[in-house]
């Protein structure tokens, strides 16, 4: 059995922070997604607006995805979780 660890590849260290209020915010992911093709979904908030996030799988973000690979904005509130459906559709809850 290998031991957990974080990926290296992913990021630097493992690890990818994503400012997505332009500066001084409050923002947090609370779901996480893996699409069919790798890519990677991160839901949460961003000041009060529901934020979603897409990453290649190295960790950068998915500049074909909303604004810089960031969508803010979509709804008053927070994005507790998200899904991917068979298609590829993104759902947020």
């Amino acid at each position: 059995m290998q031991p957990f660890g974080l990926d290296p590849t992913f990021g630097p260290g493992g690890t990818v922070t994503t400012d997505t209020g332009g500066g001084f915010s409050q923002q947090e992911a609370l779901g996480v997604a893996i699409q069919p093709d790798g890519m990677i979904v991160v839901a949460g908030y961003t000041n009060g607006d529901v934020t979603v996030a897409r990453y290649r799988s190295d960790g950068q973000l998915d500049d074909t995805f909303g604004t810089a690979g960031v969508v803010t904005g979509i709804a008053v509130g927070i994005a507790n979780d998200v899904t991917v459906q068979p298609a590829g559709e993104i759902v947020i809850g």
